[in-house]
């Protein structure tokens, strides 16, 4: 039923590759560890479009003032997992519609357990929005907590660009991209609201489709920590080949031997078979006890380590890279500040010294665009550039074409 309910809704909205030969270019496969997956079936280059297709379901952001009334009603904690049911146009959403998006996507068997202390409050909310908004009579709780947390792990939404708000969907084949934190595969919208997957790199026949759940370009930088911290609340537990493999983008500065080569004890990820959603997996995860040396071979506590620091880091570097332009004149000094207490405190081959390098160099490119004169020191500017590079080479090569 699965198949054939993807092949109908496939034809209907695939743009490419062309609905006759969509068995040719993809695969839809299914297994335990991945469910519904899609695998290339022709080898692709960099830069190819692997698929087209508009969405099976629009889930637009609701108005400013429905926005406001479910966050009063289920607290903004709970809001914005609600909203989708809120934001869609119900009347133009027919039964067979509904029944394809309610069975053609997976959904974690702890969201029906109604027993279960993560998903209570979920069916509690539902149970509310279905008395007070007239659109949703005749939903059940049970099928509009299975709905949200449907739009919950596959809604393509486009953040950075405001214009594309309306375009965020449900899409048949573009929800079947696997996740990766070394993705082969990155998404957008097209002026006409498609969504179109294009190949980072080389993919042979057989390779699994991915692309990164966390975001494109400097989001995929941060620790393996940091980036499943940020997936758990799509209730799984990366175990992709980066995130099982050494933290090279997390070393830091050595107490031993003082060589920027120590990071966190690869350990199993036993986490995800084991949550029962007791309490939030982002609870759950714990960070590393012991973090080894490459250099001199030895071991410590996390707590010889400059965690803290690195905490600390973790939130003044984003929000520095995140700093209005017409502030970078001001903003120069402090990002050259930070960088250097980085390197000092962490080591160079840390994550958040590459981000505070680019924060930097950022900062830089701002300026050197607005203002007529700027003293500068180039060979330091190439040497930051090229600190950066080789960084990606040395701990991120799967990730280079980011």
């Amino acid at each position: 039923a699965t198949a054939s309910g993807l092949q109908h809704w496939a034809k209907l909205h695939v743009k490419w590759p062309p609905v006759d030969q969509l068995g040719e270019f993809l695969e839809v496969r299914v297994t335990d560890a991945l469910n519904l997956h899609l695998v290339a079936r022709k080898a692709l280059s960099s830069g190819d479009l692997v698929l087209s297709e508009s969405a099976l379901l629009r889930v637009p952001d609701p108005s400013d003032d429905m926005r406001r009334q479910v966050d009063r009603r289920c607290g903004s904690k709970m809001a914005a997992f609600m909203c989708p049911a809120v934001a869609v146009d119900w009347s133009k959403v027919d039964d067979e519609l509904q029944q394809a998006f309610m069975k053609l996507f997976w959904v974690h068997p702890l969201m029906r357990d109604r027993s279960n202390a993560v998903v209570q409050d979920s069916f509690s909310a539902c149970r509310d929005l279905i008395k007070w908004h007239a659109p949703l009579k005749g939903w059940t709780a049970d099928d509009l907590v299975r709905f949200l947390h449907i739009v919950d792990l596959n809604i393509h939404r486009d953040d950075e660009v405001p214009s594309h708000a309306h375009f965020a969907g449900i899409f048949v084949l573009g929800s079947k991209f696997s996740h990766s934190c070394s993705p082969n595969c990155t998404w957008s919208f097209a002026s006409d609201g498609c969504l179109q997957y294009r190949a980072l790199r080389a993919i042979a026949p057989g390779d699994l489709l991915t692309f990164s759940y966390v975001g494109n370009g400097m989001n995929l930088v941060v620790s393996t920590f940091q980036r499943r911290q940020r997936l758990a609340s799509l209730w799984f537990l990366c175990q992709c080949s980066r995130c099982m493999g050494p933290d090279y983008s997390r070393q830091v500065v050595c107490p031993r031997c003082q060589e920027a080569k120590c990071m966190p004890k690869v350990e199993s990820a036993e986490e995800s078979a084991l949550w029962t959603g007791e309490r939030s997996l982002q609870e759950s995860l714990l960070d590393a006890k012991t973090w080894e040396c490459k250099a001199c071979g030895s071991s410590c506590d996390a707590g010889e380590v400059p965690v803290m620091a690195e905490e600390e880091f973790s939130h003044l570097v984003p929000k520095m890279m995140s700093r209005p332009a017409e502030s970078a004149a001001e903003d120069l000094p402090r990002a050259a500040e930070l960088r250097e207490k980085v390197a000092r405190t962490l080591g160079k081959m840390h994550w958040t010294w590459v981000l505070a390098t680019f924060a930097w160099l950022q900062k830089y490119l701002v300026v050197l665009r607005s203002e007529p004169t700027v003293e500068v020191d180039e060979a330091e500017l190439q040497e930051g550039c090229s600190a950066i590079a080789r960084w990606f080479e040395a701990c991120l090569p799967e990730s280079i074409e980011q």
